[in-house]
Order: C-alpha cells, then sequence, then structure tokens
C-alpha cells in the first residue's frame, strides 16, 4: 500500500476538492494576526502569494514528516520574505504552521 501524498491526506481530512487545496491550505496556514489584511491583499493583488502557492504545490507530494520538513527549510533559505507586508505585517504562510499541520496528517 502506498502512503498518502499531503495533498490527499489533506483533502480527505478536510473534505476539500484537489482543486480547492492551494487555497484551502494557504487561509488555514496563514499567519492568523494578518489574516483580515491577507484576505484584503488576495481580493487586490493574488499575485503577491505566488510565493506561498510554490511551496504549497511542493509540499503537496511528499508523503513522509521528515520530507515536508526538508522541503519548508530548504524554501526558508531560498526565499526570504522580503518586505513590509511579508516581513513586518507577517502577510504570508507560516511555516510553522504548515509544519504542525503535516504532522497532523502524515503519520
Amino acid at each position: 500500500m502506498s502512503e498518502k501524498t499531503f495533498r490527499e491526506a489533506y483533502c480527505e481530512r478536510f473534505q476539500v476538492d484537489a482543486k480547492d487545496f492551494d487555497e484551502s491550505v494557504l487561509w488555514r496556514c496563514h499567519h492568523h494576526r494578518s489574516l483580515p489584511l491577507g484576505r484584503l491583499i488576495w481580493y487586490i493583488n493574488p499575485e503577491f502569494y505566488d510565493v506561498d502557492f510554490e511551496l504549497i504545490r511542493t509540499l503537496a507530494e511528499c508523503t513522509t514528516l521528515e520530507d515536508f520538513r526538508t522541503e519548508v527549510s530548504d524554501f526558508r533559505y531560498h526565499h526570504h520574505n522580503y518586505g513590509f507586508g511579508r516581513k513586518l505585517l507577517h502577510v504570508r504562510l507560516s511555516g510553522q504552521r504548515l509544519v504542525d499541520l503535516a504532522a497532523k496528517l502524515l503519520d
């Protein structure tokens, strides 16, 4: 029996259609204190989240927590959070929330 990917486990657990996976993960793992501002930015400029979606798509195929953590770590190393919105206001995905979610889904 093959292991489930993060996408498969997430969609099954939260009853999300695979086509809605990326956006669902974005809002579930977004920094909570900046969520209202994040929604406004999404409405005005959805491309702001392109970097976050790149990470989500990379993580979607992970089948182990170890691989997931490695991908998040590599991503953090190569993609620094620059700019007022991403760095100071935390309008972005929370890497810790992502890892915590994966720990619940990928046994």
